[in-house]
C-alpha cells in the first residue's frame, strides 16, 4: 500500500475522511482510537497527530500548537469541526469543571481511599512525633513512600495541619 508521499492534499483528506463516520451531531472517529479515547492519525508528514488536532489544524489552518484543541461536544472521538475550539489547557479544565466532567478523587471521593483525614492528620503529627514512615505504612497497612509523600504534602493537600 502506497505510504501517501504522492497523493495531493484533497487525496490524503480523503482518506482522513475515510476514517470519519459523519451525522448530524458528532463526527466520530472510527479509525484508531488511544487509551485515552482520542482518535489518532498518521499524516503525510509522519507526525502521528491526535485526530480531532489534525482536523483543526486542516480545516482553520495551523495553530499554536502549545494550546489545546477542546470539544463543545465533549466527545473525544469527535472530530466536527464546529465542535472544536482552541483554548489553554486551564481553559479546557475549566471548561470540564463547568460541565461536571471533572474527576474530584481526592480524599474520601477516592475509591481506593485506605485513609480518612482525620488518619492523615494523625500520621502527620506521629511523623513529627518521630515514627518512621516505615513504621507508619505497617501501621496503616500503605507503603512507606505513601506516608512520606503524606508527611511532605505531596498528597491530601487538602487536610491541613
Amino acid at each position: 500500500m502506497a505510504r501517501g508521499w504522492h497523493l495531493t492534499f484533497e487525496e490524503k483528506f480523503d482518506r482522513f475522511l475515510n476514517n470519519v463516520k459523519i451525522s448530524n451531531q458528532c463526527w466520530e472517529w472510527q479509525g484508531y482510537i488511544n487509551l485515552g479515547g482520542y482518535g489518532r492519525y498518521k499524516w503525510s508528514d509522519r507526525k502521528n497527530w491526535l485526530a480531532h488536532r489534525l482536523m483543526y489544524k486542516l480545516v482553520f489552518g495551523d495553530f499554536d500548537e502549545t494550546l489545546d484543541v477542546c470539544h463543545i461536544c465533549d466527545n473525544t472521538r469527535c472530530v466536527r469541526p464546529s465542535h472544536l475550539w482552541l483554548g489553554t489547557h486551564t481553559d479546557n479544565m475549566q471548561d470540564m469543571a463547568r460541565k461536571g466532567r471533572s474527576k474530584d478523587i481526592k480524599g474520601l471521593k477516592n475509591p481506593n481511599v485506605k485513609l480518612t483525614a482525620e488518619t492523615i492528620s494523625k500520621i502527620r503529627e506521629a511523623y513529627k512525633q518521630g515514627l518512621t514512615q516505615i513504621k507508619l505504612g505497617e501501621m496503616y497497612n500503605v507503603a512507606h513512600t505513601t506516608i512520606g509523600c503524606i508527611v511532605r504534602h505531596q498528597t491530601w493537600k487538602h487536610v491541613n495541619n
